[in-house]
């Protein structure tokens, strides 16, 4: 579905993805909701669940932003981006404290884009006004209040 909702460009859709090859191939679907407007001006960035191997990851010197004063923030969830700078200024207290909240939550975001997911979950049409009105809380915390990249 793609249209305009509250002033915004909207699209939300299943999206579906295969991993692996051959007899270990699997495939994977999920809801994904995107959101284009002026009102943001986001970097490059990408945020979701922290799994094991990211830790393990992250002491072999892989990216993983993390917030001290914000350590379930940073226990819960994988940020990365090229502009760490800037993402921190992003990711302020609200959008911090809304995070530590939720679990599973995934965006990503760039320049007048922030897509919003639950990685590998496929939302059900009854819960669809639930999981827009989620994606739009996400969009009014990135949209408001914050830093806008130039």
């Amino acid at each position: 579905m793609h249209g305009d909702a509250k002033g915004i460009e909207v699209a939300i859709f299943d999206y579906r993805y295969t991993t692996g090859g051959g007899k270990s191939s699997h495939t994977w679907s999920q809801t994904v909701i995107c959101f284009w407007s002026e009102m943001l001006k986001l970097p490059e960035f990408s945020m979701r669940p922290e799994h094991v191997f990211d830790k393990i990851g992250s002491f072999l010197g892989f990216q993983d932003i993390d917030f001290p004063r914000y350590p379930t923030f940073s226990k819960k969830y994988l940020l990365k981006g090229s502009d760490e700078e800037v993402i921190r200024a992003v990711f302020n207290e609200s959008v911090l404290a809304f995070c530590e909240g939720i679990l599973g939550l995934s965006t990503e975001g760039a320049g007048t884009c922030l897509v919003y997911y639950r990685s590998r979950k496929k939302v059900k049409p009854p819960e669809i006004m639930g999981f827009m009105e989620d994606g739009f809380r996400v969009f009014e915390l990135f949209a408001s209040g914050r830093p806008k990249v130039p």
